[in-house]
């Protein structure tokens, strides 16, 4: 019986074998490939935040952001298209990505940002997101837009755009805010005060506030001081710099006290306070977003000249009748008195001195006149005052004293009164009385004064009179001479003024200067083209005579220049009366002249004849320039004309 038994060959037994490794290896490169991508899941992240420009609360029509941020993350965007309560500007993408090497690791970050920029639409409390990049996971984000932007009236900017116009307003009826040049809705200077119905002579505080939503305030200046018309004003040094927050029509604004002032109306009625101009400058931001560095920041310059609203008070008036002794005092007030000296002697000056304390229009109250209530025993002269008060805390509160000197002039008791100080207090609306106590004091006698012991007199030592004085003294003003220091220079001042008004006149019109200068101009040029001819310049030679010629002819006949011609002055000579025998002279010298300038070649033979005749020919036309308007006024009044010979005339010198 033969067994047969079967043997693996090397080759079947390798190929089992690699079967097995070939597998292991496979679900080794896959867990690997498993724990990779867990890892990458685990590290990658996706944030989502809301960024508002100055960091200040979105309101409705501002521009904000949202900034989604994916680190370590590989996969597509899978972003919301819906944004609630806002409407998408523009969307933009970058990517940045780091190599740290340390220990020998090498550690790579990728991040990827997608930046939404916004601009709010309606106001509440909104969610978006989530948005994820697979295969990380996203997140949520809140947003609030809160209250409702004021519509800017024509030249008002809104924050969208630039255009900046003449003025507009914000808010309610006049309290709003006024743009002036460039102003917009991002600053504004309003005006405030206290109480508008407030009594006369009652402080109230006036305020001018800056609202803003620019983070740098470079530099604030007042233009102008307002127009406190009808009021006494009193203005606070130390105002508040601090930036506080304050919410105004529904939008919250960085908020600054510019100026602080106390003002009393002095009547009662309808009174206006009227802003002033202030200079700002600021920093507005403008944010951009970049693909390789993201958002950007920047800086822009404005400048804006603002002018607060105009505050309107209507001063009541005080309760009628006033009590007797009113102090014309409006606040809260205290009086005291105080005697400084013990021992009193008749004829020896004393001081009682009263003081007010408190706060309201305390510098410009007064006492009641202490003659009429002291004894009159007791001469009493006017007080020294003196005044310390300021603005504290919204109200003008310090001290007035007054320093009152008095003289007893009987030995003996004396009795000083109390001083009844009447005011009226606003807070109450009723006149209130203080009270400064009185005195009893024991009064001495002193030595006699110069005043009780001498009589005056003349005493002629002090001037000597020289020679008899007249009885009757007659005054300057009944002299002559005296009037005459008025006579002469009015005479002088009218003369002056004829003088003047003559010359005026003369020289005023200066086509009739021209046509009288017409001939003394016409020789002065001729004389130009004589200085060419000595210098041998027949270029220059014609152009000065053909100027001396037709600049006379342009003056006398009062011609502008364009309208010189041969035709036009033929014509006007004619008109004037001018003989054709010195028109057709006229025309030829013209004609040689331009001939000569023109055709060029040496033409100095002809300068002496050609000078000559222009002369001969300006002497002519005088006279039959005056001939002719002899005639023509002869003609106007209806008599008969002659004639005249003006031959003997050509050889006369001209003037």
């Amino acid at each position: 019986m033969i067994h047969t038994q079967k043997y693996n060959t090397p080759s079947s037994m390798y190929a089992k074998r690699g079967g097995k490794r070939g597998g292991v290896i496979k679900a080794c490169l896959l867990m690997l490939l498993m724990c990779i991508s867990g890892m990458t899941a685990w590290g990658a992240k996706v944030t989502v935040k809301v960024d508002a420009p100055d960091g200040m609360p979105i309101a409705v029509g501002d521009r904000f952001y949202i900034i989604i941020t994916a680190s370590d993350c590989q996969g597509e965007w899978d972003v919301p298209s819906h944004f609630p309560g806002a409407q998408l500007l523009y969307q933009s993408q970058g990517s940045s990505q780091s190599t740290v090497i340390s220990n020998g690791r090498t550690v790579r970050n990728f991040t990827e940002e997608v930046t939404l920029t916004l601009r709010a639409t309606s106001e509440g409390r909104f969610t978006y997101g989530p948005a994820t990049k697979l295969p990380a996971s996203g997140q949520k984000v809140s947003y609030t837009i809160v209250g409702g932007r004021a519509q800017s009236h024509s030249g008002a900017q809104t924050p969208d755009n630039s255009t900046s116009g003449a003025a507009a307003s914000q808010g309610a009826g006049s309290n709003g805010p006024q743009f002036v040049g460039k102003g917009n809705e991002n600053m504004f200077l309003r005006a405030e005060v206290s109480n508008s119905g407030a009594y006369e002579q009652q402080g109230i505080v006036y305020t001018i506030k800056l609202y803003t939503t620019y983070n740098y305030i470079k530099f604030l200046g007042a233009t102008a001081a307002p127009k406190f018309d009808g009021f006494v004003v009193e203005e606070e040094k130390s105002n508040d710099p601090q930036w506080r927050l304050e919410s105004y029509n529904g939008r919250t604004y960085k908020v600054a006290t510019v100026a602080r002032y106390v003002i009393f109306p002095q009547k009662a009625g309808r009174l206006t306070v009227k802003g002033n101009t202030y200079t700002v400058s600021a920093d507005a931001m403008e944010y951009y977003n970049d693909p390789f560095y993201r958002r950007i920041q920047v800086k822009r310059p404005v400048q804006l000249n603002i002018t607060p609203n105009d505050v309107v008070v209507n001063a009541r008036p005080l309760p009628s009748p006033a009590p007797e002794g009113f102090s014309g005092g409006v606040g809260q007030f205290t009086i005291s008195s105080s005697l400084p000296k013990q021992v009193f002697k008749t004829n020896n000056a004393a001081s009682i001195i009263y003081t007010v304390r408190g706060s309201g229009n305390i510098k410009y109250i007064k006492l009641p006149d202490l003659k009429d209530l002291y004894p009159a025993t007791v001469e009493v002269f006017e007080p020294e005052t003196n005044i310390s008060a300021d603005v504290v805390g919204g109200r003008v509160q310090g001290s007035i004293k007054f320093d009152y000197s008095f003289m007893p002039t009987e030995t003996g008791d004396l009795n000083i009164p109390d001083i009844k100080f009447v005011y009226f207090d606003p807070s109450s609306g009723t006149y209130q009385t203080a009270v400064a106590k009185g005195y009893h004091i024991k009064v001495e006698k002193g030595a006699a004064s110069d005043k009780s012991q001498k009589s005056l007199h003349f005493d002629d030592r002090l001037m000597k009179v020289k020679g008899a004085l007249e009885k009757v003294h007659l005054p300057d003003v009944y002299k002559f001479s005296y009037w005459l220091w008025y006579i002469i220079p009015t005479l002088l001042l009218i003369g002056a003024t004829a003088v003047r008004m003559a010359y005026g006149r003369k020289y005023s019109d200066v086509a009739a200067l021209r046509q009288k200068r017409a001939t003394a101009m016409a020789m002065k040029r001729l004389k130009h083209a004589v200085a060419c001819m000595k210098r041998h310049d027949s270029a220059h030679f014609y152009d000065e005579m053909l100027r001396a010629l037709w600049g006379y002819l342009g003056d006398r006949l009062r011609m502008p220049t364009s309208e010189l011609s041969r035709q036009n002055v033929r014509q006007v000579l004619e008109a004037r009366h001018i003989k054709q025998e010195t028109i057709d002279r006229l025309m030829g010298l013209i004609d040689s002249c331009e001939y000569a300038k023109y055709t060029g070649g040496n033409q100095e033979e002809n300068m002496k004849e050609l000078v000559d005749e222009g002369v001969n020919v300006i002497n002519r036309l005088e006279p039959e320039f005056k001939e002719g308007k002899r005639l023509e006024k002869a003609a106007s009044k209806g008599k008969p004309t002659t004639g005249y010979d003006i031959d003997s005339d050509l050889d006369a010198p001209a003037k």
